[in-house]
């Protein structure tokens, strides 16, 4: 657990006139980056969780020499993790789950003489255990597939995830390089995928692409992560 965020409630003003369940009137904020049990305390009634999968990889460079050492060279960017967004109340006394944050995919590994693709990222998982109803099942952030090998490559974003009782978003394709670059023409590197309903390349972000003549490792994505809302009766 990285951050821990805990607020009182004030029903009375701001954007929340009522309270969404009699009794509710504490918020904690719980943010996983790595794999985690929760288990959730006894004044917890109902959770909120957010899953972000990871990002992909994106494309390894070869080397070029001679004249083509001057020129200019692009790569496509790999996908973003999908994002989803479930809701579990508690219907018992022993309530929790099992939490999988989704690993940034790798670039892919240097060759000289030979293009290898980025690994996908990974899905962010939150599986509920104990007594509990509302989202059916493990909720699952997609992973962000990486790029393929090769200048033409991109990842594409994770799917959404099916299903009833919660909401889930697509991750955001990596674009793919533009211009044809060689000699004398210009070619630009294609940027890897946000995850929806974020900004910058803090979690989910599938990796850019490469650029330029010199070999060299891809770019690595930015690994997923899990958010829980507990909404507690003090």
């Amino acid at each position: 657990i990285i951050k821990e965020k805990t607020m009182g409630i004030n029903f009375s003003s701001g954007s929340m006139s009522s309270p969404p369940d009699p009794g509710v009137n504490q918020q904690i904020i719980r943010k996983y980056t790595s794999n985690a049990t929760y288990s959730a305390h006894s004044t917890v009634k109902y959770i909120q969780v957010h899953c972000i999968g990871g990002g992909g990889g994106s494309s390894s460079a070869t080397s070029l020499s001679g004249e083509e050492s001057q020129d200019s060279r692009g790569f496509g960017g790999a996908g973003a993790g999908a994002y989803s967004i479930g809701t579990y109340t508690r219907t018992g006394g022993s309530f929790g789950g099992n939490i999988v944050v989704g690993g940034g995919g790798e670039g892919g590994q240097d060759e000289e003489n030979t293009f290898f693709g980025g690994s996908n990222g990974g899905d962010s998982k939150f599986q509920p255990t104990g007594s509990y109803s509302g989202t059916e099942g493990t909720l699952i952030g997609e992973r962000g597939q990486g790029a393929s090998a090769g200048t033409q490559s991109f990842g594409e974003g994770g799917e959404v995830q099916s299903g009833t009782q919660f909401v889930s978003f697509a991750g955001e394709d990596g674009e793919t390089k533009t211009g044809s670059g060689g000699e004398h023409l210009e070619a630009t590197s294609g940027r890897g995928g946000h995850a929806p309903l974020t900004s910058g390349r803090t979690y989910g972000k599938g990796a850019d692409g490469r650029s330029g003549a010199e070999e060299g490792a891809g770019n690595d994505g930015t690994k997923g992560v899990v958010f829980i809302y507990e909404y507690r009766a003090s």
